[in-house]
């Protein structure tokens, strides 16, 4: 119903461009607040709509959501690639025919000549461009419809931990390139299991008795937790900046140095992105005897299973293991 009434008073309530309008008619009458029903009808329909195009759109998402999210950089970042394969063209034709080039190409292109997309990628800039569409039609009334975004389906990501003879041809290739900050950096994820995000607020502050101590507010899970560091840690953290961010960098520029060094150091690079230097972390910890729970700990995990995703013990490890059954009482 369009008219309810509240106590004697009957009120409007109706969407035009995925807008709502909810007043009160000030009328006690429902046939007299059916007449200023119509005319705040006719005075919204007549009222000429902001005719937005892509980039247009985009600054004002990043200004209205985007600008305060921590991952909103990477969502500007897609919507910007999106926008410069399509040209700056009116936000309305960004029709269904038109998404899915978007899609195609998305799927076509990669960070490398030998690195495509994979659909867990390609959806996430998807769903950046559907999220948009929804602001334009539901928030700033530029769209009268949504046109339907598909997303493929995904695979769930297959992550793998890296041997030290890997790590290390990773960080010489990061050498060669002169991408030294980004070597510390994996250094550091490896022997602490920190996330990405954690390692890149990290200052001097965060150093307390051997410790990197990480409050409430900095970590994932909302926990605070400390990791007692290793003697590299402490002398790779000795040579960071001492004010401000000891890694002085964003996300994308870490990701994308790293899986350059990937490349060039000839490690194979199916399942090694940033994100597997933490679980390398947690299943070198679990094979040299730390167990499941010492491990979580250091990590921040707040129950075993969470651990048990990440450590994908290796087949020596496990022979190892089950020996444990042959030894007599």
């Amino acid at each position: 119903m369009s008219l309810y009434r509240r106590e004697k008073i009957w009120y409007y309530d109706f969407i035009i461009n995925g807008r709502r309008y909810n007043k009160s008619t000030g009328q006690t009458t429902k046939s007299k607040a059916a007449q200023v029903e119509r005319s705040a009808r006719l005075r919204v329909s007549a009222a000429p709509k902001v005719n937005l195009t892509l980039s247009q759109a985009i600054q004002r998402g990043d200004l209205d959501r985007w600008r305060h999210r921590k991952d909103g950089e990477q969502t500007i970042s897609r919507l910007q690639r999106i926008a410069d394969f399509m040209g700056d063209i009116p936000l309305i034709d960004l029709d269904q025919q038109r998404l899915a080039a978007v899609r195609d190409w998305l799927e076509r292109t990669g960070a490398s000549a030998v690195s495509l997309r994979s659909a867990a990628t390609v959806n996430r800039y998807m769903a950046a461009v559907k999220t948009l569409l929804n602001m334009a039609c539901k928030e700033w009334g530029v769209l009268d419809r949504v046109p339907y975004v598909k997303m493929q389906p995904e695979r769930p990501a297959a992550r793998r931990a890296i041997s030290e003879g890997e790590q290390g041809a990773i960080i010489a290739a990061l050498w060669s390139q002169d991408q030294y900050d980004v070597a510390a950096l994996v250094q550091v994820l490896v022997d602490t299991g920190l996330r990405l995000g954690e390692a890149l607020r990290l200052t001097q502050a965060h150093l307390r008795d051997g410790c990197i101590a990480l409050s409430a507010g900095e970590t994932k899970d909302g926990d605070a937790r400390a990791i007692p560091m290793t003697e590299r840690v402490k002398v790779v953290l000795a040579s960071r900046p001492t004010v401000g961010p000891m890694f002085p960098m964003g996300k994308w520029k870490a990701a994308r140095a790293f899986k350059a060094a990937v490349l060039r150091s000839g490690v194979d690079p199916k399942g090694v992105v940033l994100h597997s230097l933490r679980h390398t972390c947690c299943t070198r910890l679990v094979e040299r005897g730390a167990g499941l729970s010492g491990a979580g700990a250091i990590l921040g995990h707040s129950a075993v299973t969470m651990t048990s995703r990440y450590s994908h013990l290796s087949t020596e490890h496990l022979k190892r293991t089950i020996k444990l059954l042959e030894v007599e009482p």
